[in-house]
């Protein structure tokens, strides 16, 4: 993705975006549907709870999306935006991968539109960054100040890390090449927007992002 006029890198951008949210829901929608097509052979507790499962999971999902990726919204109780972390870690631990445990840390009541979008995308970033589950540790400052937004996550748990195309993305040294490094550079473009800079740590099986 180098020397492209700008609306192609838009174009290849969002198309990268909507594949990581098609790749994302994938599992949940397909495990809904399966359950649904058993269940037309008649009713069965196990099964139907199997297909309530995965469609709340989707739901979930959904929400976190729409919030991480849509358009910047009025103020949100940080009780609301740790509500949608919870249910879409819950969900992503459900479909494989190992259990995911929220930790949540906040000094606020409220946080405006583009901090909440920050804190669910950086959310995003640290389950990726879990392949075989973990802890997702949120903290929010009582207080931003002018170069920073006061938002830090950290991840713990066994492989955790974030790989070097992720980092260049998030830091934009480099455009995206996949889906989720797309998300990586659309995080790092809402920490420009709201005028803070990133920290990134790593180390064996933990990590943490600090803006």
């Amino acid at each position: 993705m180098v020397d492209q006029p700008e609306n192609a890198l838009d174009i290849r951008f969002a198309e990268l975006l909507c594949a990581r949210l098609c790749h994302d829901m994938a599992g949940a929608v397909g495990a809904a549907a399966a359950g649904a097509e058993l269940l037309e052979d008649g009713f069965d507790a196990e099964t139907a709870k199997m297909v309530s499962d995965s469609a709340g999971g989707a739901v979930a999902r959904l929400k976190l999306f729409r919030a991480a990726f849509g358009p910047a919204g009025p103020e949100q109780s940080t009780q609301t935006v740790r509500d949608l972390c919870a249910s879409y870690l819950d969900a992503a631990a459900a479909s494989g991968g190992g259990k995911l445990v929220l930790g949540w840390t906040c000094g606020r009541d409220r946080l405006d539109g583009e901090a909440a979008r920050l804190v669910l995308n950086l959310v995003l970033l640290a389950r990726d960054a879990l392949p075989r589950g973990g802890t997702v540790d949120v903290t929010i400052d009582a207080a931003s100040r002018l170069d920073r937004a006061g938002v830090s996550v950290e991840f713990r748990g066994q492989g955790a890390r974030l790989d070097d195309q992720t980092m260049r993305c998030l830091s934009e040294q480099s455009l995206p090449d996949g889906p989720r490094e797309a998300q990586a550079w659309l995080t790092g473009k809402l920490v420009r927007k709201i005028g803070a800079r990133t920290e990134v740590v790593t180390g064996e099986n933990h990590g943490r992002i600090s803006t």
